[in-house]
């Protein structure tokens, strides 16, 4: 007796590949247009310009803001602090602005990177 498998008995044992599904995609209509845009023509996402212009308008406000805040500041500090401790708050108090000010800036680089 032979072990091989005859013909009618090949065909039960595999099973039938499965025919391929054909989709027509639905074509989109004017009317569902995407409004927004995730990326110009370059492919730069409208995110990175969007974090860009937000660096320049508050990069501008920043400048503006410190420097009335910075001669607000100098004068509490005129008022309120003895003539010999002046230089030191003045000190601390630029060291505070410029931390803070880094912080945001390094925070804004990695966005925009």
């Amino acid at each position: 007796m032979t072990d091989t498998i005859s013909e009618p008995e090949a065909e039960l044992e595999s099973e039938p590949e499965p025919e391929p599904k054909h989709e027509i995609a639905a074509e989109p209509n004017a009317d569902e247009s995407p409004t927004r845009k995730t990326a110009d023509e370059d492919g730069v996402p409208v995110r990175q310009y969007l974090a860009w212009g937000a660096l320049a308008v508050l990069s501008v406000l920043a400048v503006v803001a410190l420097i009335q805040f910075y001669s607000s500041v100098g004068a509490a500090i005129d008022l309120w602090v003895a003539s010999e401790y002046r230089p030191i708050m003045r000190a601390v108090f630029n060291l505070a602005v410029l931390l803070l000010t880094g912080g945001g800036i390094s925070w804004l680089v990695r966005e925009l990177s």
